[in-house]
């Protein structure tokens, strides 16, 4: 995004880029699964969806001290914790507040000095993977294993969430060291006349997108506003080529997955660098660009020059752009500060007659998911304080689906639980964050200058200014040298 403040350590830095815009630029998402007849209140206290009770556990008691990441600065979310206090008024929650300026270095300093509060909101759900062997973070393996006490018939904490959100949430050893219902993602948004004055449908397939893109091309509109200039890391548009790789790549990623449990988790992804099965002289890798650069010429002109969302809601904004790839959190800014009526649809599965990669099986539709919504972490020196289950209670009673849904509407996120009840306006955005690439996280797990690269390496391809083979040849530079930093920043032994 336009705005993003670029910080060394790179599991911290998506939180000024998704979230942290969404709250200083007011771009908060409309609803997903908001249940408007009941209040927030009323949910809280109800015995039917698990609100009320606990399993036979005992009430909480105690101050919880909670760094929320301005997750909770909202009407939505204060009521939320002034219901949830009122079931429990032996509870106290004294929310910490953001530190001025970017929150990485404030987050190591408490962390390493032993002062953290209770509970701690994350940037992503790998931030504390790089601090495992420092002993920060509790290990809540057991937990997410164990029933939500909330939530009647849940077996394991986890299961609540959609299958693809719940494989995004392990480290690589298979430990679980922050858990999330929200996330975040990515669709083509699309302007509803233009589409009507052109006789179409939102697109299933690749060549049905391709074809609109024509029509609106002949039609004298921009068919496609692409922020080919987006060089940051977890920007938005790079995340195209993410999703197109999960599709292409089914194979390698196949090979790569070696405890098979349906996502590549970064040690995979380090081991599938050394080894070449991700490679980018690999004809299966180079698809992904391949098949962006032939949308090219559908893209506005000077698509180098768009380097985030701001720039492409100015533009979808004047009616004149067909399609526009960005992420859900754009749509309370497209009802409210724009003329525009607007739909979304997710990635238009890739067909046989496009490529000869394609997959057999469901295509991935998202490039975020659960990685980046408002995850949860506890500080080892929580259970030092004797405040863990009052941490847990907090998070169990947020996990119940009404509550998740309720705290998602007011914070500018997606819910990933099974039971969301998605709003039609973003059922795009919904199914790319419940289907995401099986690369997609691991990538983003590698040092920031990975996804940088391949964003400004991408660009020079796309944008015409530099052929695919010297590309490729930078790009494998970088996938060595990210692969070598990696291994030692998680202390990996290959």
């Amino acid at each position: 995004m336009s705005d993003r403040t670029r910080i060394s350590d790179p599991m911290a830095t998506t939180r000024r880029g998704f979230l942290g815009r969404m709250a200083t630029a007011g771009l908060v998402l409309t609803p997903f699964g908001v249940v408007a007849a009941r209040s927030a209140s009323a949910a809280a206290a109800s015995p039917a969806n698990g609100a009320g009770t606990r399993s036979g556990r005992r009430a909480p008691e105690g101050t919880l001290t909670f760094f929320h990441y301005d997750s909770f600065s909202n009407p939505t979310g204060e009521t939320l914790l002034a219901d949830y206090q009122k079931a429990n008024p032996k509870v106290k929650i004294d929310l910490v507040p953001m530190p001025p300026g970017e929150p990485a270095p404030y987050i190591n300093a408490i962390m390493a000095g032993g002062t953290a509060p209770d509970l701690m909101t994350l940037a992503t759900n790998e931030q504390p993977w790089k601090d495992i062997k420092k002993g920060w973070w509790l290990d809540l393996t057991d937990y997410v294993n164990a029933p939500n006490p909330y939530v009647e018939g849940n077996k394991r904490w986890i299961d609540l969430l959609t299958p693809s959100a719940a494989a995004q949430v392990p480290f690589a050893d298979g430990h679980y060291y922050s858990m999330t219902t929200t996330g975040f993602d990515v669709a083509f948004i699309y302007n509803k006349t233009i589409f009507n004055e052109l006789g179409v449908q939102p697109p299933k397939t690749w060549p049905e997108l391709v074809d609109i893109l024509k029509k609106a091309k002949a039609a004298n509109y921009i068919p496609l506003f692409a922020e080919l200039g987006d060089q940051s890391y977890g920007g938005q548009f790079p995340g195209f080529i993410s999703i197109l790789e999960d599709t292409v790549m089914d194979a390698s990623i196949r090979k790569m997955d070696t405890n098979q449990d349906g996502v590549v988790d970064v040690k995979e992804l380090i081991v599938g660098i050394k080894n070449k099965t991700y490679a980018a002289a690999n004809e299966d890798y180079q698809e992904s660009w391949k098949l962006l650069n032939s949308l090219a010429p559908y893209f506005q002109n000077g698509a180098l020059a768009a380097t985030g969302s701001d720039d492409g809601f100015k533009a979808f904004s004047t009616g004149r752009v067909a399609t526009w790839f960005e992420g859900s959190f754009n749509s309370n800014a497209l009802d409210n500060k724009s003329d525009i009526e607007w739909g979304a649809f997710p990635m238009p599965d890739l067909t046989e007659d496009v490529t000869k990669f394609v997959t057999k099986e469901p295509q991935r539709k998202g490039s975020f998911g659960a990685c980046c919504g408002y995850p949860w972490a506890i500080p080892s020196t929580t259970k030092d304080h004797g405040h863990l289950e009052l941490a847990l209670d907090f998070i169990y009673w947020l996990s119940i689906p009404e509550n998740t849904d309720k705290f998602a509407s007011g914070a500018g996120v997606l819910s990933v639980l099974k039971d969301a009840k998605p709003n039609p306006e973003l059922a795009a955005f919904e199914t790319a964050a419940s289907s995401v690439s099986r690369v997609a996280v691991a990538e983003l797990s590698l040092p920031p200058e990975f996804m940088n690269t391949r964003a400004r390496l991408v660009g020079e391809y796309v944008g015409g200014k530099t052929p695919l083979d010297q590309v490729m040849q930078q790009m494998q530079q970088n996938m060595d040298k990210m692969a070598d930093q990696a291994v030692g920043m998680y202390g990996f032994t290959l």
